[in-house]
This record gives C-alpha cells, structure tokens and sequence, in this order.
C-alpha cells in the first residue's frame, strides 16, 4: 500500500485564514507547482505524489536519470493509498485531498487540525523557551514576547533597540520584520496589519547572527527523534533565499566551525525530550 505525498508550502498562509476556501497568493502558487516533484527524492517506490500539471514524459526521464522513486496520482493507483503526507496540514489541504478523490476516512478529524494549527503558531515558542530555560537545560538570552497591541509593540522596542517581529504563521521569511530595516512609524503600521490579520505578533531580540541552522525533528504522534541539521541563508531582513544541499557531516563541520560550546548532540537530546512534553 502507499502513501500520498502532496508538497504545499502555502499551508501556513492557509493557516491564518482557517478555512478550506483558501485562495493562495500567485507566488505561493508557483512555488507549490515548481517543488511538486520534490518528495520523489525521498519517498518509497511505490508512493504517490499530488503533481497534476506536472510533464508524464519528463517525470520518466528524471526516474531513469537519478534514479528516484514515486509515480504520479492518477485513476489508477488512487486506491491504494493508505496513508496521507503533505508538507503541513490544514483544512485547505484536507480540500485539496477531498477534490483529488481521496477516501475522507484518511483525513485527520476537526479536532486534530485545531490542535496542529495551535502547534504551527509561534507562541509555542515562548512556552518551550520558558521550559527550556526553567529546567536549566539551555541558556536562553530572551524569551520572545506575544505582542497584542501597540503599546506591547511599544514597551518591548524600549527595552530592546534591535528585534524581530514575526507574524504567528507565515513562511519562507515573509512576515517577518527587522526593526532596523525602516523607520518605527512604518514598523508600526505593518505590526498593527499582522495583528489585524491574524490576532498577535510575535517579538524577539535580535542577536549577533553568523549563520543560518536549523534543526530538524521527526514525530510519528508518539515519539520524537532527531534528524539533523538544516543550513541556509536569508536576505539582511529575513527572507529565505535557499538552501545549501550537503552531507550531514560537512553540514555539521560547518556548524562547528562557528560555534565552540554548544553540542549538537546533546541539544538535539533535550529538545526532543521537551518537545514530547
């Protein structure tokens, strides 16, 4: 049996607006269509991928010249799908399944989304900086702060002359504002329209930036372990410019390379360990 990849990096767009409707902005739309083939480099031969206006002929010839895996959904092999992967989940892509023909049983339930979209806001990120740094397992400059107004906006520039304010769901660096970028009266205005949009803003100091990492974890609904490191790079005021593809252990030696206290190893530890809580 097999399971159904669907690559669709507007979901945390679709995320603020909640409802199965959703109407992506033509640049997200690109962006889906152009990474649609993408989960052929990492899943099974006999999964399937959501790739509708994708070239058949051109996806043969990819197959058999690096050698990758999955076919395209289509009439025939729709049912056998047991199992449903996108690369986030919402209502908008439970429509999107729906109006693809997938049995509705393998959707998750209301209650699960609300819970998902919850886990995908950013003030989860308060709640586990609070943990991390109550339990002393890791030494924390600033906790960030959910801002509902102007005045919390206001207090927190006074005590802080560079930050990050950061709508609660967005992506790929859109929604996300340097404080050093413009003047306060247009930093203002655009924090008031993301908290017009979408109920709060999210602030955080700056720090002393040298590179861009990431860690990456994988949670089956039970457990949650480390995968490992992703390096990229975004534009002077947050926006994500791409990706630098390469092993794990160069990725690492990289890493390494700027930093001399922190262990990869035993931070992947503790934040799978608080994240299960």
């Amino acid at each position: 049996m097999a399971s159904l990849y669907l690559f669709n990096p507007e979901n945390d767009l679709a995320l603020v607006q909640n409802n199965a409707t959703y109407t992506a902005p033509s640049n997200a739309i690109r962006l889906h269509n152009a990474g649609a083939l993408i989960p052929m480099w990492f899943c099974n031969n006999d999964d399937i991928i959501v790739a509708p206006n994708t070239n058949l002929e051109w996806v043969k010839q990819i197959h058999s010249k690096f050698e990758i895996n999955g076919t395209i959904l289509n009439a025939s092999n729709i049912s056998t799908i047991t199992e449903l992967k996108p690369w986030g989940w919402s209502k908008h892509v439970c429509q999107q399944f729906i109006d693809s023909g997938i049995n509705k049983s393998l959707l998750p339930t209301t209650e699960q989304l609300d819970k998902m979209r919850m886990l995908s806001h950013r003030r989860i990120t308060i709640e586990i900086s609070k943990y991390l740094q109550e339990q002393a397992l890791i030494s924390n400059p600033t906790i960030p702060f959910e801002a509902k107004c102007e005045q919390d906006i206001l207090n927190f520039a006074h005590k802080h002359n560079s930050f990050y304010i950061k709508s609660p769901w967005s992506s790929s660096g859109r929604g996300v504002i340097n404080s050093s970028s413009m003047c306060k009266a247009e930093l203002i205005r655009q924090a008031l329209g993301m908290i017009n949009r979408q109920g709060s803003v999210i602030c955080e100091k700056a720090l002393d930036k040298v590179k861009d990492f990431a860690m990456l974890f994988y949670s089956d609904g039970n457990t949650i372990k480390y995968l490992g490191l992703s390096y990229f790079y975004n534009t002077e005021t947050g926006t994500y410019l791409g990706n630098i593809i390469d092993s794990q252990d160069n990725i690492l030696q990289e890493f390494n390379n700027f930093n001399t206290t922190l262990k990869i190893s035993e931070l992947s530890h503790i934040l799978a360990s608080t994240l299960s809580k």
